[in-house]
This record gives C-alpha cells, structure tokens and sequence, in this order.
C-alpha cells in the first residue's frame, strides 16, 4: 500500500485562512493617517457628538453647551446659572484634537473668540440650537476644510472645500 506524501484540503485551506487574517491585521496598522482624513474624522466624530447631547438636552430636559478651541472641546451642562463641565459621562469627556487644526467659529454672524471658558455653542431642551458655522482646517500644504454648519431647526451638516 503507498503512502500518499501531502496536505489535504482542509489543511490548506486553514493556512489560507491564517495568512488571510494576518495580512489584514499588518494592513490596519500600516495604514497611514492622512491629515484629510483625520479632520473628516474629527469633524464628523463632533456632528455626531452634538446630535448625541442635543438628544440629550431634549430627553433630559436641560441645557448643553460646547466649547472649542484648536486644542479640542468640552461638553457643559447648565445647573441653575452656571455652566458646569460634563467630566463623568464617557461620551462627552473633554477631547483634545489628535492633529494641529485650525478653528474659525461664527455664532449667529459674528466670529467667536476662544479666550472664554463658557460655551459657545447652545443646544436647548426645546431641540433649537444657536445657529453657528464652524470650520475646521489643516495647515498648508494640505489646506482643507471642513465646514460644520448648526441651524436653527437643530439640524447639523459638513461641507468640505479646498482653501486657495
């Protein structure tokens, strides 16, 4: 009787199957973070955020505030008439931007200053927000920016264009 020299199929498959899941965990960690993508990321991870406390501010009828700055953001709460920072809750825990970013911040029309520790975006139990257009960019040579536009009726969107 001869004796057969070789890999079966299901060998050859699990082997497969390996190499397939190890060349996907080298292609994630290869990936390089390009800066465009990075502040598509930001800008969306922030939309995102303030639809969360917005539905917050509803639901728990109570009023939210975001501050920015180029470093990052903070959440706030109004308690009586003073606004307290929101450091308990995982989801709006204070977060520092993870790339140099550009900030330019208008609120109902007028360009908003970041020397203040008081929010400057509102979001109301009533589902409004102040309306604002918040913009985000890199530095050259990249030059792109998101715009992050709030409306009245509590609806948040991105737009993105290339600076000159």
């Amino acid at each position: 009787m001869k004796k057969h020299h070789g890999f079966t199929l299901i060998e050859v498959l699990v082997v497969l199957i390996l190499i397939g899941i190890i060349a996907s965990f080298v292609t994630l960690s290869i990936e390089t973070r390009h800066p465009t993508k990075q502040l598509y990321q930001e800008t969306q991870r922030l939309a995102a955020l303030l639809t969360l406390a917005q539905q917050e501010a509803i639901m728990a009828t109570k009023e939210v505030g975001l501050h920015i700055d180029e470093q990052g953001y903070q959440f706030y709460e109004l308690v009586g008439e003073t606004w307290q920072l929101i450091k308990q809750d995982d989801v709006f825990r204070p977060y520092h931007f993870t790339l140099p970013i550009k900030i330019d911040l208008q609120v109902e029309g007028s360009t908003v200053s970041f020397t203040s520790q008081i929010p400057q975006i509102m979001l109301f139990s009533s589902g409004e927000i102040i309306p604002f257009h918040l913009i985000l960019n890199t530095e050259p040579p990249q030059n792109i920016m998101y715009k992050l536009v709030g409306e009245l009726s509590g609806q948040f969107n991105i737009d993105s264009e290339s600076l000159p």
